[in-house]
């Protein structure tokens, strides 16, 4: 089990992405194994989804949670290997074992939302970012190790 300070936090596998909230007293983690869980760090306590709602995220990288629920393009949940928000909050890209770099609306809760698709890399793409001013997604290749400004 992986810790949160002395406090087991209950994931069956390695941590992939965390995010915290704006106001920092929160945490929101995915494992390899698809789990989701929020953490408050004033109580050192994971706190149910539902309570978890309403708080506002500064960063979204998360492959697994509400906003990110209609990214999945079919039932296997090892295809999209990176998320990234966009500062300004209306759009959410992804990178996924296609080579395809998408560009969803943020929030992206409709199940297999529409998205504009780019192609470029050769085989996975392993990470996704959106430059500081959100004019600009970079990306970069698992097989062809290049970075792809788009």
């Amino acid at each position: 089990m992986t810790k949160f300070g002395s406090t087991n936090v209950g994931l069956t596998s390695a941590l992939s992405h965390l995010d915290w909230s704006q106001d920092s007293s929160s945490l929101v983690i995915n494992s390899q194994a698809n789990e989701l869980m929020f953490f408050s760090l004033d109580t050192k306590k994971q706190i149910a989804a539902s309570s978890a709602k309403d708080i506002q995220w500064q960063t979204w990288t998360c492959i697994f949670g509400f906003p990110a629920q209609g990214i999945w393009p079919g039932l296997d949940y090892t295809d999209v290997n990176s998320v990234d928000r966009s500062r300004n909050g209306t759009l959410l890209a992804t990178g996924d074992d296609f080579g395809q770099v998408k560009l969803f609306k943020y929030p992206c809760v409709k199940e297999k939302a529409d998205y504009n698709d780019y192609y470029g890399h050769s085989s996975h793409v392993t990470k996704v970012k959106f430059s500081a001013d959100d004019k600009l997604v970079f990306s970069t290749g698992g097989g062809d190790k290049t970075v792809m400004v788009w």
